[in-house]
């Protein structure tokens, strides 16, 4: 079988120039690489103008294998043929080697590339690719093919550590700067002469003669008559760059970068549609141990059900019955401590067998889908909030309160198809599953699922029973104590999925968050679209725009609550602005700025007001005065006819 490689795209933010000087300092031999004994130069040639510059070197490598294997191979050393074409003219090194060594046995080939960064001129990319096949040694061809693999691998990482070691070497030497190329003035000679100089440049290059003159090979430019560098084609913007890589998927291995590449390459080339991620990619990879033929056809067969089921749509076209909005007790909760995200799910707070005799098998395997889909965006989020690459998200499990009932037959299926489908379609998504106070009855539901459920995946899972997870090795080990449940025990009084929903300490967005009765100890500068039918915010908050709970209360005061839906609002403190508070009373205790088109039927002002226009309120209170009075109307009073001003309702209406 032949092994391949293929390297991301490495970048040296230095110019192309200072590189070279940096490489060829490699020669005849380098400290940093002891394997690397010797090398000879077989042979040179350099173009005229001194544009192109071929060299063949013949190098001796001290391999370290047993010393059993060499002596039944009959050698001590293993000879390569390297030859380098440099073209300063295109700003190009490349570099191709082949084992002389053993050639009718074992055939390893390798190329190299340094080239100038498409995007900046003064920095340099370096590409590698290699494979090896090995027909017969010995029957030795395992042992060949492991030590082979690992001397290779060891010598990459080196790579860039050398090239930097040689940098700095030259910089010690004050060297910082290395002249580009230009062509000389050339001396009178015949044109027949100079074509055969021309053609004998380019074949010894490995170009085509022809093409190489019309671009410009020989010392004359033909279309840059000023000797300015022509524009180089660097690396495709779809190449991967090893930085992106450590920075977004992490450490690889040099021999996973490549099964990742090669593996994204292919989908480039022969995929009809949308491209997953690097990341989601990587996820097959390392569900297959980074065989590529696994991963490439459980992949493909992923991203054809993703397009039969138009999974990338679901979180923008799909939207949760409002049965599961309301009786699914599950959510997402900060994230532990490894910033992977985290959900919490309380299944044996659910009414399973309801829940799947109201929706169907097929709703709720959508909603777990949208779950898992959402889980993908937030650890790409996370990703950027903590600077390391996080591809996988949390599970808490609290199975207090689970009995038989929870293993009727209908929901056991269920709960084994959306198993299936999630292990075939979001491999090495979950980091980690917690499952906390499991009862004398979890063991017969693991005997009914375990099959279902891979390897790998088992060995993440994390069981307590009882009050177990409290202690060493528990709850603390993987979450922080602030964001832990008061239902486990906790000091964080969100809720998932409940009707109450207390977050003392503040928090920074409660958007949508299902409750009936919400408190938020310490300000939360955003609480926009709580369903909730109590909400109070101590502390102030800057923004309740929309709020459609039915009571709000704002002890601190509150900039703007533009829309707020609720039926009573109490803003202690005052507030700046409550336009178009669609509320049918209205408190604001230390007076408030403006309250134009107020919609409430109870308006009390306590400290005055400065703007009243428009407040179609069926009762207004003003204590302090206001200083915009209205224009006295027909009618006798404010509660009997209504002022003037009172006739401009608002488009928020009466709730």
């Amino acid at each position: 079988m032949v092994q391949k490689y293929q390297s991301p795209v490495r970048v040296y933010k230095h110019p192309f120039e200072l590189i070279m000087a940096a490489y060829e300092r490699r020669f005849p031999t380098c400290p940093l690489i002891p394997m690397f004994v010797d090398s000879d130069t077989v042979n040179e040639f350099r173009s005229e103008d001194g544009a192109i510059h071929v060299i063949e070197r013949r190098c001796k490598l001290d391999i370290d294998a047993p010393r059993l294997l060499k002596k039944i191979a009959g050698v001590d050393y293993v000879y390569f043929v390297q030859k380098n074409s440099l073209n300063s003219r295109e700003r190009t090194l490349h570099i191709e080697a082949h084992n002389e060594t053993f050639s009718n046995r074992v055939i390893i080939n390798e190329h190299c590339c340094y080239s100038v960064h498409p995007e900046n001129e003064d920095w340099t990319c370096f590409e590698q690719s290699a494979s090896l096949d090995i027909k017969s040694f010995f029957g030795f061809e395992s042992t060949v093919e492991k030590i082979a693999m690992k001397q290779y691998t060891s010598n990459i990482k080196k790579g860039k550590e050398i090239i930097e070691y040689y940098l700095r070497q030259l910089e010690e030497e004050g060297i910082t700067f290395v002249p580009r190329w230009t062509p000389p003035a050339l001396a009178p000679s015949s044109d027949a002469a100079a074509s055969s100089c021309k053609k004998q440049a380019a074949s010894s290059a490995g170009v085509d003669a022809e093409p190489a003159l019309k671009d410009g090979l020989s010392g004359e430019p033909l279309s840059n008559p000023s000797g300015a560098p022509e524009p180089v084609a660097g690396p495709p913007d779809d190449k991967l760059d090893a930085d992106y890589i450590k920075r977004y998927l992490g450490d690889l291995t040099p021999l996973q970068e490549s099964c990742l590449i090669r593996l994204r390459q292919w989908l480039q080339e022969t995929h009809k549609g949308k491209i997953p991620k690097d990341e989601h990619i990587l996820r097959f990879l390392r569900a297959r141990d980074f065989n590529i033929d696994k991963a490439r056809e459980v992949l493909c067969q992923s991203l054809t059900w993703r397009k039969q089921h138009q999974v990338d749509y679901i979180l923008d076209s799909w939207h949760a019955p409002q049965v599961l909005q309301d009786y699914y007790a599950g959510g997402w909760h900060h994230h532990d401590k490894d910033g992977r995200p985290l959900y919490v799910l309380r299944l044996g707070q659910m009414d399973t067998k309801g829940l799947v005799r109201a929706l169907g098998e097929e709703a709720l395997l959508r909603y777990v889908l949208s779950v898992n889909e959402e889980g993908l965006r937030r650890c790409e989020d996370n990703t950027k909030v903590f600077g390391r690459p996080i591809s996988s998200w949390t599970c808490l499990v609290d199975l207090e309160g689970l009995n038989m009932r929870h293993l009727w037959r209908p929901g056991v299926k269920a709960l084994l198809r959306i198993i299936e489908v999630v292990e075939a379609n979001y491999p090495e998504t979950l980091g980690r599953l917690l499952i906390l106070r499991a009862p004398r009855v979890f063991p017969v539901l693991w005997t009914l699922v375990s099959p279902f459920i891979d390897d790998n995946t088992r060995r993440k899972f994390l069981i307590y029973a009882g009050n177990d997870y409290q202690g060493p090795g528990g709850l603390l080990d993987y979450i922080d104590k602030e964001i832990i449940p008061d239902f486990l025990s906790g000091e964080c009084m969100v809720g998932v999925g409940a009707r109450w929903v207390s977050l003392h300490g503040g928090c920074p967005c409660t958007v949508g968050v299902p409750a009936r009765w919400v408190s938020v100890h310490g300000g939360c500068p955003c609480t926009v679209g709580v369903p909730a039918r109590w909400v109070s915010v101590h502390g102030g908050c800057p923004c309740l725009g929309g709020v459609p709970a039915w009571w709000v209360s704002l002890p601190g005061g509150c900039p703007c609550t533009v829309g707020v839906g609720a039926r009573w609002v109490s803003l202690h403190g005052g507030g700046p602005c409550t336009v178009g508070v669609g509320a049918r009373w209205v408190s604001v205790h230390g007076g408030c700025r403006c309250l134009v088109g107020v919609g409430a039927r109870w308006v009390s002002l306590p400290g005055g007001c400065r703007c009243m226009v428009g407040v179609p309120a069926r009762w207004v209170s003003l204590h302090g005065g206001c200083p915009r009075e209205p224009a006295p109307g027909p009618s006798k009073g404010w509660r009997a006819g209504r002022p003037a001003q009172a006739g401009l309702r608002t488009p928020f209406g009466l709730v």
